[in-house]
């Protein structure tokens, strides 16, 4: 049981998620290419105005379990420009 006094949002309903499932969320969002697996991200300097490129990786664990069998021949969703 959630104790409602310890709710500061402000919104009519809270959600807890535990670690695993917001992991299989991710995962889901990556299989399906709603999150791609690289990204790249300007960052510009405050100092010298120069804008730097981030680039983060997101790496697909393989020990996971799925309740489906992958189709070895699918191709990983990319969003490349």
């Amino acid at each position: 049981m959630i104790d409602q006094s310890l709710v500061k949002s402000g919104f009519d309903a809270e959600v807890l998620f535990g670690n695993r499932y917001i992991k299989y969320l991710l995962l889901n969002s990556i299989e399906t290419g709603g999150l791609p697996l690289n990204l790249d991200i300007p960052v510009p300097n405050e100092d010298t105005g120069e804008v730097k490129i981030l680039t983060i990786n997101i790496y697909v664990p393989e020990d996971y379990v799925r309740n489906y069998v992958p189709n070895s021949g699918a191709q990983i969703p990319c969003r490349c420009k």
